[in-house]
């Protein structure tokens, strides 16, 4: 009898045990920080927008967020988990903030102005006496950055992001710009050709890309660019989101002597269908190959070290969630980076050499 009670009394304890994993594996994974593509915005009424929205952790179940604005007269929001549709109403200010639905202290916002837009150009004058331009407003099939406003030194773009028009093909920078300040491009840019004034001493073009002054860093590869790109044998970095989402780049040649290539570097290239990792690369940042459905393969050296989180055989879905492709295949040595980020996330994995 004392026998059989103590065989229940086990089978009650593991059946507990397993019913508190059980709880413990289901349970919510709370998200912790909200961020938004564009933290600033200044339009002209009636201009359509778009904002993307990245929530974190990666792998948080409870992404329901909450869209608002603060001023609707001047700016209306239409959002989803994975960004939203702003249309600028009126002249004013607002603010587009983005909350967890849970817990509305996780937040993000980006900040509103509409204004009547002089000229092409949006700026403002820097406490250097010098220019930046916030905003290009117009419709030219080539859009020229002056070299200077009301006699002074245009110095500072403000970012690419928005500066790209759905009618240019063609953007030029001038000799006096020193700085732009985001320089990934906008997903739905119409742009080919990125040219750099020959005296620049910050910026250079090569094929109507942009690069460091050295041509040691790829910058901004134009959406609209389309066919094979040769990078330069001097390159050592792809930039960040240097390739925009949904470019129009089939084939890239990467040289060897690049070293890094980083975060979201070729993330969204939905028409990438392979990539060569020279024996040179170090370092391969998160997101950096997100994204590029056609590509089925790659083959990374032992040289890569590190590789971080979502870079190969992965697609997000419309919360931004991630997901590994299981027939994706990754060759390498066995015992390397690619092995063992291959292990982790289940994908195919060949051994060379």
């Amino acid at each position: 009898m004392k026998k059989l009670l103590s065989i229940i009394m086990a089978l009650i304890i593991t059946l507990s045990a397993v019913s508190l994993v059980t709880v413990s594996a289901t349970e919510d994974i709370p998200v912790t920080e909200i961020t938004l593509d564009k933290m600033r915005l200044i339009e002209d009424k009636g201009t359509p927008k778009s904002l993307r929205v990245y929530t974190s952790p990666e792998n948080a179940t409870d992404k329901d967020l909450v869209w608002t604005s603060s001023n609707k007269k001047v700016a209306k929001v239409v959002g989803w988990n994975n960004g939203a549709k702003l249309l600028i109403k009126d002249y004013g200010k607002a603010k587009i903030t983005v909350s967890l639905k849970s817990n509305p202290n996780v937040k993000a916002v980006c900040n509103i102005e509409c204004k009547k837009m002089t000229g092409r150009f949006d700026y403002k004058e820097l406490k250097n006496g010098t220019i930046k331009i916030l905003e290009y407003k117009g419709s030219e099939k080539v859009i020229n950055v002056p070299e200077k406003i009301n006699g002074k030194d245009v110095t500072v773009i403000e970012s690419f992001d928005d500066f790209y028009d759905r009618y240019a093909k063609k953007i030029t920078i001038p000799k006096t710009v020193k700085k732009i300040n985001n320089v990934h491009p906008c997903i739905f840019a119409h742009v080919k050709n990125i040219k750099v004034h020959k005296n620049n001493k910050y910026f250079s073009s090569v094929d109507g890309v942009l690069y460091d002054k050295n041509v040691t860093k790829l910058l901004s590869y134009p959406e609209y660019k389309a066919g094979t790109l040769i990078v330069p044998k001097t390159v050592k970095t792809i930039e960040k989101n240097a390739f925009p989402g949904y470019s129009f780049v089939t084939s890239v040649q990467l040289p060897v002597g690049l070293e890094t290539i980083k975060e979201g570097a070729f993330c969204g290239c939905d028409k990438l269908k392979e990539i060569n990792i020279p024996s040179t690369v170090k370092t391969i940042e998160p997101y950096a190959f997100c994204d590029t459905y056609l590509m089925n393969y790659v083959t990374i050296p032992a040289s890569v070290k590190t590789i971080g989180k979502a870079s190969f055989g992965c697609y997000t879905d419309e919360t931004a969630r991630v997901h590994y492709k299981r027939f994706f295949t990754i060759y390498s040595t066995k015992g390397s980076a690619a092995y063992k980020y291959a292990k982790k996330h289940n994908l195919k994995f060949k051994v060379i050499g």
